[in-house]
């Protein structure tokens, strides 16, 4: 299966307030958006010693969730050490594949492939948690090079992937998402006030 030619657009709007000097409160909204793709299908059957091959090709419809976080930091004295925290909510039963007019227009689950009535997702919400030391030398002021280290921890669930319920011999996506946790480790250096290189 391919999916070529994708167009689409959306927005991201942000807010950013501080509520007193070492402190940050962060705001962010994705809308959901429709993308045009051309999709082709091929694959190849055999029978005894006979092969069939079948060729498909449509357009269709891939309908992208909105998703909404929220975010806070503090800069601690000395301003060294920045903690931060913010969470993230995308709601992935907005996530739907609209078969061509060739065939129906049939509205699909992107994630288990079921039809979309059959196949509900429920949401998702996004943990993060990080900080920044910036080893700062108070009696230079204005150094040329300024390193930091940063790390984080997060837990960032993916939308149900196919797991089997149940109900009257049906099988259906039981709709829970699939946990996910991991570690983050980054370094980087300010240089002279104006590139930053950074690894993670």
């Amino acid at each position: 299966q391919d999916y070529d030619n994708f167009e689409g657009t959306n927005y991201t709007f942000g807010l950013l307030y501080r509520p007193r000097d070492r402190w940050g409160i962060g705001a962010v909204y994705h809308t959901k958006f429709a993308a045009d793709v051309d999709f082709t299908q091929y694959f190849r059957t055999r029978t005894g010693g006979f092969y069939q091959s079948t060729f498909m090709r449509e357009d269709r419809r891939i309908e992208f969730p909105s998703a909404y976080g929220l975010g806070v930091s503090y800069r601690f004295p000395g301003d060294k050490l920045t903690l931060s925290l913010d969470a993230t909510r995308r709601n992935w039963d907005e996530f739907v594949e609209v078969r061509g007019f060739n065939n129906r227009g049939d509205r699909l689950s992107p994630i288990t492939g079921m039809l979309k009535n059959d196949s509900p997702h429920d949401p998702t919400y996004s943990i993060r948690l990080g900080g920044e030391y910036v080893f700062i030398d108070p009696t230079r002021p204005r150094p040329k090079f300024l390193p930091s280290l940063r790390a984080g921890a997060y837990y960032d669930p993916e939308p149900a992937s196919g797991r089997e319920d149940r109900w009257y011999g049906l099988s259906r996506s039981s709709g829970e998402p699939d946990d996910f946790f991991g570690v983050t480790l980054g370094a980087g250096v300010l240089v002279k006030d104006r590139v930053n290189i950074d690894a993670a």
